[in-house]
């Protein structure tokens, strides 16, 4: 008999089986408020989380740099202490990648905005004319959309790091790295518009 023959991970589907999990600190940050507890398009909920923390930040930072460094500080700290209440999370439930889990969109699509937030500034004002979109919801819905597509078809090492979702860490990594790589198109992207200029 396996060592793993009464985990719930290797009996069933545990992204979406039916878990009873205590109202704890850590289960409030897993769900980003129980955003996750959705039952349908939870991780897609968890990446919109980012949008009102987003529109607040553009409205308050009156400098580039001060939006970014806000960005930066504050998607790290989710991932970090994401990490850790994902660790007890899946520690309580026995659950791994559970779909509630959506702590890791919302330091992910941060990530996101952080990192590319100059190039989509740039796209968005050669855009412009073709679209009446603000500055603001220009950035956040092309990089939502970079985001969420890494972060569904977990191409290359995105999807080998999901393979080891036992892990908590892995949980994470999986996201960050979808939110590099969305960078990276939206960086691509920026500079075929300078070609093009």
């Amino acid at each position: 008999m396996s060592k793993y023959s009464n985990d719930p991970f290797i009996k069933t589907n545990a992204k979406n089986m039916h878990i009873k999990a205590p109202c704890s600190w850590y289960m409030l940050v897993v769900t980003c408020l129980y955003i996750g507890r959705i039952p349908f398009a939870s991780g897609t909920f968890g990446s919109l989380t980012a949008y009102p923390i987003y529109y607040w930040a553009t409205h308050y930072y009156c400098t580039h740099q001060d939006l970014v460094s806000f960005l930066y500080t504050i998607s790290i700290s989710l991932a970090i202490i994401g990490w850790y209440a994902i660790h007890l999370f899946q520690q309580e439930t026995r659950a791994y990648d559970h779909s509630s889990i959506v702590i890791d969109e919302l330091a992910g699509q941060l990530l996101t905005l952080a990192i590319a937030d100059h190039w989509l500034s740039y796209l968005e004002l050669r855009t412009s004319e073709w679209h009446r979109l603000s500055l603001t919801n220009f950035n956040f819905i092309i990089s939502f959309i970079a985001f969420r597509y890494y972060d569904i078809t977990k191409p290359s090492l995105i999807g080998a790091i999901d393979k080891l979702h036992r892990y908590s860490l892995a949980v994470m990594l999986d996201d960050i790295l979808a939110a590099i790589f969305a960078s990276a198109t939206v960086y691509g992207c920026y500079l075929i518009s300078l070609q093009i200029a």
